[in-house]
């Protein structure tokens, strides 16, 4: 045999070949403090079957795993459960991945795409798209906790749910793929069959959009969040922009919601159960940069929003408290307390005043100010005082 064939056969025997693989509920984390982004993987299962030894060759996916995600102080997934299956084509000669028959789901939310992935030594380029395979609106239900979205057959639900977009771009140290996601939901409805009330007439329609690469012109523009319980129409709407950096808000609320309400059309747990009648029509616009210099004068707050014949009973009060009123103006510096009359028990409360740093204690842990007047006909310090007596321990201090 001569020198090059025997050259050739051991370049021949070098081969690559891996016909499957698997990682059994592992742990990622993964923080950048750069850009103050945490992302958390737990329970993670993935198995991969391939011929990595040819050229151009097909991967056979599964993946599980419950994701946390962290950006800028802000937690957008929390032990999000995701499933993914995908058929990948690998070319390996271009570092170029191709998604084929691909479906995964999030909290329930059933998502298809396809696209491909290439890989250089300094960054990815991506083009994907993605979709929802079907628009009913269980979709939309199916990622609320996993305890109520487990009950969703026997949801009654009209209307679609629909997500879809695309993620295309570089990803390296300085940008990361453009992308666009559209959520939309048109006249759609909903009633669990064990509860008296449904949900109608709710429209959804949110853009999430980056068009730079940069991620401080991330932009949310939610069109319309609406809904009807009843006669009582909720409509609300808002822009979010430079989300990682001095973020804008402008966001509007208009509308009604009989609190007692919220128990009869979702089977959420609430030990205490509420009523009263909240109304509220308000405007909001806002920098982060402004609420935390106190810089009033580019704070536009406007509106008001009223309780009537609110009810809450919970340990934290001998008798049940009743507000039968309660009013409020919102003000670009204060939000104005115009009437607070309340009862508990024996006693009665009525209150006026303003407060202060609202916006501030909200969003960047500011104090919360007032000045109040309060007055009373009858103020009974035993509806303020538990029944239990404290408990005693042998250890004894002096006050």
């Amino acid at each position: 045999m001569k020198a090059s064939e025997k050259e050739d056969s051991a370049e021949k025997a070098m081969v690559f070949d891996i016909k499957n693989y698997e990682i059994i509920n592992s742990t990622i984390n993964y923080v950048d403090e750069a850009s103050n982004m945490i992302v958390e993987i737990k329970e993670f299962n993935h198995t991969g079957s391939g011929d990595f030894s040819a050229e151009q060759s097909k991967l056979d996916t599964k993946s599980s795993a419950n994701l946390s995600f962290k950006y800028d102080g802000v937690t957008y997934f929390e032990n999000s459960e995701l499933v993914l299956d995908a058929l990948i084509a690998m070319d390996l000669k271009t570092n170029t991945y191709s998604f084929l028959e691909n479906e995964a789901t999030i909290n329930g939310l059933p998502l298809t795409f396809d696209g491909k992935i290439i890989l250089y030594d300094t960054e990815q380029q991506i083009d994907i798209n993605f979709k929802t395979p079907t628009s009913s609106f269980k979709n939309f239900l199916a990622v609320m906790p996993k305890e109520y979205s487990s009950k969703l057959d026997d949801v009654k639900t009209e209307g679609d749910f629909t997500v879809n977009g695309y993620f295309k771009g570089a990803n390296n140290d300085f940008r990361i793929p453009g992308f666009e996601i559209n959520i939309a939901s048109n006249n759609a409805s909903f009633k669990y069959p064990n509860l008296p009330k449904g949900v109608n007439d709710i429209t959804i329609k949110t853009l999430i959009k980056n068009e730079t690469g940069l991620t401080k012109d991330t932009y949310v523009n939610i069109d319309a969040l609406n809904f009807r319980i009843d006669q009582d129409v909720f409509k609300s709407s808002a822009v979010i922009k430079n989300i990682t950096g001095n973020m804008l808000v402008n966001a509007n609320i208009d509308g009604i919601i009989n609190l007692a309400n919220i128990a009869k059309v979702y089977p959420v747990d609430i030990k205490t159960q509420l009523t009263g009648i909240l109304k509220a029509k308000v405007n909001t616009a806002f920098d982060m940069d402004a609420v935390e210099k106190n810089d009033y004068e580019r704070i536009k707050n406007s509106g008001s929003m009223s309780l009537s014949n609110f009810k809450y009973a919970s340990e934290e009060f001998k008798s049940p408290l009743f507000i039968s009123d309660a009013a409020i103006t919102f003000n670009p510096e204060t939000v104005s307390l115009n009437s607070f009359k309340a009862k508990t028990g024996k006693s009665d409360l009525y209150a006026t005043g303003t407060i202060k740093n609202l916006l501030g204690f909200m969003f960047s842990n500011k104090n919360l100010q007032g000045n109040f007047n309060l007055n009373s006909d009858t103020f009974a310090v035993n509806d303020f005082i538990s029944d239990e007596m404290p408990t005693t321990t042998e250890n004894k201090t002096e006050a």
